[in-house]
């Protein structure tokens, strides 16, 4: 876990979602580069996007693979191009189309929902993938919560691997608190602490670059 001070993640007006997004594009091609890998000259990220309410759902998001523009030198220009990248999926995926596919789906007889889940195969590898990383990021609020009479004054989370990513992050913010969770698998990630290290790393360059 990287856990810092929710002000280190605002600056130049970017959110925190932004602001780690933009952290992440500098630190994934340095591991990679680490490792000797070739580093593409375009890598990406699956991110959990807030779109407006439908019906009666209270955990309204659905999830987009966003550009990390990693060949722009400028971080300040890099974040804005993601930010920029984010409302262009909200967009879309705020379609009142998408929201009549939703609808239609809650009317699926639940046995058919279970054909289907029962004959889904887990290790299936796909041809392509949405992102070479996940990011969930969620503001849980202010802390206002206690553990065994303690105040509470983070909270991490750590999305789940599958067979075909190897490595997500969990962006998670409690009041004045950022934490990012970083879970991976040692195929992929071999030293843990070291990515955490060109993370947090990453994450003050970042801020000195959007003037946070």
């Amino acid at each position: 876990m990287v856990v810092c001070p929710a002000e280190v993640f605002r600056g130049a007006g970017v959110t925190v979602t932004v602001s780690a997004l933009t952290a992440i594009s500098v630190a994934l091609p340095r591991f990679l580069g680490l490792r000797g890998e070739t580093v593409p000259d375009r890598l990406g990220v699956e991110v959990t996007i807030a779109v407006d309410a439908t019906g009666e759902s209270r955990n309204n998001y659905r999830n987009a693979g966003i550009d990390l523009f990693v060949t722009e030198p400028d971080l300040s220009a890099r974040a804005a191009l993601i930010a920029d990248d984010i409302a262009d999926r909200r967009a879309r995926l705020s379609s009142p189309l998408l929201a009549q596919r939703d609808s239609a789906n809650e009317f699926v007889p639940a046995p058919l929902l279970k054909f289907g889940v029962d004959r889904y195969s887990l290790g299936e590898v796909p041809a392509t993938v949405t992102g070479n990383t996940v990011v969930s990021s969620v503001n849980r609020g202010r802390a206002d919560l206690e553990l065994a009479g303690a105040p509470v004054v983070f909270s991490a989370g750590f999305p789940g691997l599958s067979p075909v990513m190897a490595l997500t992050h969990g962006v998670y913010g409690l009041g004045d608190t950022v934490t990012i969770g970083i879970n991976s698998s040692p195929r992929a990630v071999p030293d843990v602490d070291e990515y955490e290290s060109m993370l947090r790393e990453a994450i003050g360059e970042v801020r000195v670059a959007l003037g946070g």
